[in-house]
């Protein structure tokens, strides 16, 4: 309900507006005589008169250009403010962030920017808002028949199917844009699909009328004469089925042309429906959008998706990681991923993360890749290929920050971890079993009490391992196994995700440097608190290529106490990235 706060307070302020104007207008209307309205076209005497037609005429344009002072002055600034919100606030302890997500953080301003933009936002709804008007305005002096001498003597017989067409196209217009609008779902095809259908609905009914031909004057019992009703219901409906009748018209020349009833072959593209969250309704609707497979759906723009459709952004995102593995997998591979619980592009790719770092974690991931590629009836070298294709793909990596910005980040949830078995134990041989789950490659000899435990779910994050120091001043040390040697080139950065008992804090202390102990003047210090972190979590991106490329580097961190005696640690995520 906050959510959608700016927009009820605009649309409440565009109502008032209009309410305000009808009144207005009704005041200076009173006790007008029809003798005022002889003159010109555009006296004020007129618009006095017809003051009811001309505010049915803004009321179309009304709508769209709300629509998109909606987008540019609120929804724009709104999802700039997610953007940067989400990760500008993550601590990053003098150092940068990754090279390829801050490309992917670059490619969504850029889209924000231009699909919010005012240029944007100008030539999608202002200026089909303006021509909205006009043609409005054009048609509120037709059918009133006063635009012209010619219309005002042929009014009641040669204008009747242009004034019902009119009035058929208007009332198509109001009907969707009212029901889109409400469901906010107005999009500039739409917007622009207003002005054709104002202009097509006198066409159309003047057409109709010219291809009855004259209709015969109906006989009442009065003795008066007049047009028979079914004839100007006929002119009415041509305008308001102006849509149709112009599919109509294109599937009658298609055919006409090529000769056939349809020279469309069979597509082999994966349909919509195939995708989970995707019913024959939403299919539909992103047909509109030109987006009728999973391949297109796959390739689309996420951010175009989340301003023209009135689907969410996690909507969106799931049906992209799931389409892209469309992409790179045929059908029946995706069905076996599914019963093992592997459900999109996001959780193949991140099988390359899990399990880099010691060779004893190599070792299993070469294992498991191997197991699933046996399912999937493939090479597992050529499995290994599309996993480390699908980590790299700059589509996937658009859609995997999406995911992150609205607060499901799948990065830190890795997918052998869906049925996490809650532990606490004291027990020193079980340490380095339990905190592989979030930190592979790192190992502890000492937690203070209660021992070390296992949560199935802390903030919304599953599969965090907790820790204590040891004693006042006497930290829990979680130390890497193996040194890791950083690349001479490329980047590698040590990732850190952790959280706090909200009834404290603690200091996290990280150690990057050579012999043992660690040498690192000074260790880089944080404390680790509800002032420190976003949504229950605090982020850490250390740059290990900026002061150590090609060399052999020892890790260490430490959950030390910070004040009071609530100072348990939460570890979502410790890992080693390369690019």
């Amino acid at each position: 309900m906050l959510q959608n706060l700016p927009n009820i307070l605009w649309t409440t302020l565009i109502a008032i507006l209009i309410t305000t104007l009808v009144v207005v207008l009704i005041a200076f209307s009173t006790n007008i005589s029809p003798d005022l309205l002889e003159g010109t076209l555009f006296s004020w005497k007129l618009i006095r008169q017809m003051w009811f037609l001309l505010v049915l005429a803004a009321i179309p344009s009304l709508l769209i250009f709300q629509y998109g002072f909606f987008l540019y002055f609120v929804d724009k600034s709104r999802k700039l403010t997610s953007l940067d919100g989400r990760y500008e606030s993550l601590i990053y302890v003098n150092l940068p962030q990754n090279r390829k997500r801050k490309i992917q953080r670059e490619q969504l301003k850029s889209d924000i920017e231009y699909y919010y933009g005012f240029q944007g936002v100008l030539l999608d709804f202002f200026l089909p808002a303006a021509l909205t008007l006009l043609v409005g305005i054009t048609l509120a002096f037709v059918v009133s028949g006063r635009a012209s001498p010619i219309l005002s003597a042929t009014y009641d017989d040669n204008m009747r199917g242009v004034i019902f067409g009119a009035s058929g196209a208007y009332v198509y217009v109001l009907i969707t844009l009212f029901s889109r609008y409400f469901q906010r779902d107005l999009t500039p095809g739409m917007a622009y699909w207003t002005v054709a259908s104002l202009c097509l609905g006198p066409i159309l009914g003047g057409l109709t009328q010219a291809i009855i031909g004259p209709t015969p004057p109906k006989q009442d019992g009065s003795g008066a004469t007049g047009i028979p009703l079914a004839y100007s219901t006929l002119y009415f409906f041509a305008g308001l089925s102006s849509r149709e009748v112009v599919g109509l018209i294109k599937v009658t020349a298609r055919r006409m042309w090529s000769g056939t009833a349809s020279t469309e072959s069979a597509s082999t593209d994966v349909p919509l429906t195939r995708i989970r969250g995707i019913s024959a309704e939403k299919a539909e609707r992103l047909q509109e959008e030109g987006i009728g497979s999973a391949t297109a759906l796959a390739c689309s723009n996420p951010m175009q998706l989340i301003r023209n459709t009135p689907f969410s952004m996690a909507e969106i995102v799931c049906w992209m990681d799931q389409a892209l593995l469309y992409l790179f997998l045929p059908e029946t591979s995706v069905a076996v991923l599914r019963a093992e619980g592997i459900n999109g592009a996001i959780d193949v790719a991140y099988y390359r993360d899990i399990y880099s770092g010691s060779a004893q974690a190599d070792q299993e991931f070469h294992q498991r890749t191997e197991d699933l590629a046996t399912k999937l009836k493939m090479d597992g070298n050529s499995f290994r290929d599309v996993i480390q294709r699908l980590y790299y793909d700059t589509q996937l990596s658009l859609v995997w920050l999406l995911s992150d910005l609205d607060g499901n980040d799948t990065s830190v949830l890795p997918i052998d971890k869906r049925r996490i078995v809650p532990i606490q134990t004291n027990v020193v041989a079980q340490f380095d079993g339990i905190l592989a789950n979030v930190a592979p490659g790192f190992v502890t000899n000492a937690v203070g009490p209660p021992g070390i435990a296992l949560l199935e779910n802390y903030f919304s994050r599953s599969g965090v391992v907790c820790t204590n120091p040891v004693a006042p001043n006497q930290p829990c040390v979680l130390t890497r196994t193996d040194p890791f040697l950083v690349p001479a080139t490329g980047e590698a950065f040590l990732r850190i995700i952790v959280s706090f008992d909200p009834r404290g804090s603690w200091l996290l202390r990280v150690k990057i440097g050579s012999g043992n102990p660690i040498v690192q003047d000074p260790p880089i210090e944080q404390v680790i608190g509800p002032q420190t972190t976003t949504d229950g979590w605090a982020e850490f991106l250390f740059d290990l290529s900026e002061h150590h490329a090609g060399q052999t580097v020892s890790i260490a961190l430490e959950n030390d106490t910070d004040q009071g005696t609530w100072n348990a640690a939460f570890w979502g995520l410790v890992r080693i990235e390369t690019d």
